[in-house]
């Protein structure tokens, strides 16, 4: 008698929260269909991240490559502005007055102090 009072009880308490239930199978139901289509747009957002950072890389490794062929283009030509500064730091006046009483400078002098003259 006391087992048929508590299967009774769990009858009405499994009837009472039945409706419960069932809301929450719709609403479970809900969320899954909104997980999928996050998903959806997720995945599709991936493949698009995918693409940007191959493109990205490409170009990262392109900058790379030309950093180094300015490197060695620098590289080259810092010694020769060393070399010209240093010559130029050696002038004195005297040296323009010597080049002034020249009537016909040499080609070499010309050279010189049109560099002399882009370098100022």
């Amino acid at each position: 008698m006391k087992a048929q009072i508590e299967i009774d009880k769990l009858k009405i308490a499994i009837s009472e929260a039945a409706p419960k239930l069932a809301e929450t199978k719709k609403e479970v139901a809900k969320t899954m269909e909104f997980l999928a289509v996050e998903k959806k747009d997720a995945e599709a957002e991936g493949e698009i991240v995918a693409k940007d950072e191959a493109i990205a890389t490409k170009q990262e490794e392109e900058a790379a490559a030309l950093m180094a062929t300015a490197k060695k283009e620098l590289d080259k030509a810092v010694p020769m502005l060393d070399a010209a500064t240093k010559v130029l730091n050696q002038l004195d006046k005297g040296d323009f007055y010597t080049l002034k009483g020249i009537r016909l400078p040499t080609p070499a002098v010309v050279a010189g102090l049109e560099c002399a003259c882009i370098m100022l």
